[in-house]
């Protein structure tokens, strides 16, 4: 394992930036997106960033030939740069861009997603207001006003990609009770777990 290591750190330093930055982009931009583990998908989409990142420090090379106002080191960082705002545009707003048109064509609005409920938690365009969970042969737990846990630990609340939920609870209701229970100021701040399993249903509201 070590001389693979080492045969990694003997080349050139452009080379591992490229590579450095090529895997990063891929990390910012599909993070989350892709369930299991594929070396071919991680390395196809990390060469795309990396050949991004050379096309655009190539053109800056360029662009720089004749006045030489910029050094090599900026030209590395101003590529690097650019390709990581590529990365987060292409996972906020590129993504519902690309999958608009598959679905002209026919395709899925999963977009190789394999549930309803991955294509919703990582969508850039979720923005839950308020969160309700019916616990199955247990009570229902719901949060008014998720911006109030912001600012809080793993707030406003989590989503996990097996369908377990971390949330701040403010009330709740008893299986096959009729009235809301507010939970009591110093219960406020502490989060509750609920494994996938146990999970009935979800209900949300979410911004425009």
């Amino acid at each position: 394992m070590w001389s693979d290591i080492q045969s990694i750190l003997d080349f050139e330093t452009s080379l591992l930036v490229m590579i450095a930055i090529g895997y990063l982009s891929f990390r910012i931009a599909y993070v989350e997106r892709i369930q299991e583990e594929n070396t071919t998908q991680t390395v196809f989409l990390s060469a795309c960033f990396a050949a991004l990142f050379q096309t655009a420090a190539n053109f800056l090379s360029l662009a720089n030939f004749s006045s030489k106002q910029l050094p090599e080191i900026a030209v590395i960082g101003l590529s690097a740069l650019l390709t990581l705002l590529i990365a987060i545009w292409w996972r906020r707003d590129g993504m519902k861009r690309y999958a608009k048109m598959w679905k002209s064509t026919g395709g899925n609005h999963l977009d190789g997603l394999h549930t309803v409920l991955d294509t919703i938690r990582t969508g850039s365009d979720f923005k839950p207001t308020t969160l309700l969970v019916a616990v199955d042969d247990g009570p229902f737990l719901y949060c008014s006003n998720l911006g109030d846990f912001k600012n809080f630990p793993f707030g406003p609340c989590l989503i996990g990609g097996d369908g377990s939920i971390a949330m701040y609870v403010t009330h709740t209701m008893p299986s096959g009770g009729k009235n809301w229970e507010e939970t009591e100021d110093h219960a406020r701040n502490q989060i509750t777990i609920i494994p996938a399993n146990r999970v009935k249903l979800i209900e949300t509201r979410v911004a425009p």
